[in-house]
């Protein structure tokens, strides 16, 4: 009776300290009921059923499923606060046996263990009190550190079983399956922990270039709008333009003039067509930056939102090296034209950045992607390579070829499926 007890008095602390890391209030429902009886069911089985002990500890897989279930938390949030809670477990057990074993001599053991376990659940009534454990849980969500605490805890229970063979020279086949599923766990919570930090930080990429270009892509559709509001009066000049026009010819060539001012005035309201603001944004600046350099630049780009599985600050560092490319290999030509052309399709997008170049061998095509190498001087050649990298990660590839049309061009195309 007083073991059954003990039991569940050991529960009871069990779900105060679960139940707390999840929330800063206790609500009891069914799944507290179902957790406690099949605890007891194998706690007792080891105890009478002539089960090994080691059994018992299948009691933090039934915790792990209850955290799953009553919580519908994420794998990683039940990873993080199994651990948590055997940390804290451990820790204020051993501190609470101090005082309860200096009366071993006169009390019986099974009194002894209850008085144990009704000091752990006060210790963890008062320490989950204000939404203590509850803090604990979400700063160690944010902790990178309790990457590498799982993996010591892992090898320090490897360390075990080795010391344990030594000693006993045979392995118990408990010790083989605990020790497994222990390390299963802290394995998925290694991979999840990365993921979400690769996720993490493609958020904040995200962010970070949204705050950037956003005002970029603002002041292009402000000035686009300005624009907008003289279209009237500029189909009234070009209507008047046979007042002042001697002849037909002249006529022609005033229309032309006057026109070809308008389109360059008006060169990139078509970026606007992009429901993009990170990647228009991005182009806009970088155009602009082109023709302070002295190069002409056409463009091509019909985009929805960009979404694929390369996140969208990725791709702005792919186009800036194909740019910055382009920008710098037309600086010393006579001719600069830049083109770029970037189309979005319901399963794939087509980028392209040519830029006016003379013919090139195929050698020297191989020797583009190669660290180091560049026709442009010593101490350059990082950014071609490094997009190559980039695109490697996500299993595409860089293209580059020739075509000719009024000028020899040289074509940098990168296909995400």
């Amino acid at each position: 009776m007083l073991t059954c007890i003990n039991a569940v008095l050991e529960m009871i602390a069990t779900l105060i300290c679960v139940n707390h890391l999840f929330s800063k209030r206790y609500h009891f429902q069914i799944y507290d009921a179902v957790f406690i009886l099949s605890e007891l069911i194998i706690i007792e089985g080891a105890n009478y059923l002539g089960l090994s002990k080691g059994m018992a500890l299948f009691g933090y897989i039934g915790i792990y499923i209850y955290e799953l279930v009553k919580f519908k938390c994420s794998i990683k949030v039940a990873n993080v606060n199994l651990i948590l809670f055997i940390t804290f477990g451990v820790v204020i057990q051993v501190i609470c046996s101090i005082p309860a074993f200096l009366m071993e001599r006169y009390v019986d053991i099974d009194v002894l263990m209850i008085s144990i376990n009704a000091l752990l659940i006060l210790a963890f009534w008062w320490i989950s009190r204000k939404g203590r454990l509850l803090k604990v849980s979400r700063t160690a969500m944010n902790f990178n550190m309790l990457i590498n605490i799982a993996t010591g805890i892992s090898f320090i229970g490897a360390f075990y079983l080795l010391v344990a063979y030594k000693l006993t020279d045979f392995m118990r086949v408990t010790d083989y399956i605990i020790f497994g599923m222990w390390t299963i766990l802290i394995a998925v919570l290694i991979i999840k922990w990365q993921q979400e930090k690769t996720e993490k930080i493609a958020r904040e990429k995200e962010i970070e270039l949204r705050n950037t270009y956003d005002d970029v892509y603002k002041q292009l559709l402000e000035t686009i709008r300005k624009k907008q509001h003289d279209f009237h009066n500029h189909i009234n000049a070009v209507y008047s333009l046979h007042i002042v026009a001697g002849n037909y010819n002249e006529l022609v060539s005033m229309q032309k003039e006057y026109c070809g001012e308008l389109l360059r005035d008006n060169r990139y309201s078509r970026l606007l067509s992009g429901g993009s603001p990170i990647i228009i944004g991005f182009l806009y600046s970088k155009f602009m930056e082109a023709e302070s350099r002295g190069c002409s630049i056409g463009y091509e780009v019909k985009v929805d939102e960009m979404k694929c599985r390369i996140p969208q600050y990725k791709i702005v560092e792919m186009l800036g090296i194909l740019l910055d490319n382009a920008i710098e290999a037309v600086a010393e030509r006579d001719s600069k034209g830049i083109f770029v052309k970037i189309c979005e399709s319901a399963d794939s997008i087509y980028i392209a950045v040519k830029n006016d170049s003379e013919i090139f061998s195929r050698r020297e095509f191989g020797r583009f992607i190669q660290p180091g190498y560049s026709t442009k001087g010593i101490g350059r050649g990082t950014g071609l390579a490094n997009l190559v990298d980039m695109l490697m990660e996500y299993d595409c590839k860089l293209n580059i070829y020739f075509e000719k049309k009024e000028n020899t061009r040289i074509v940098f195309m990168i296909h995400i499926n």
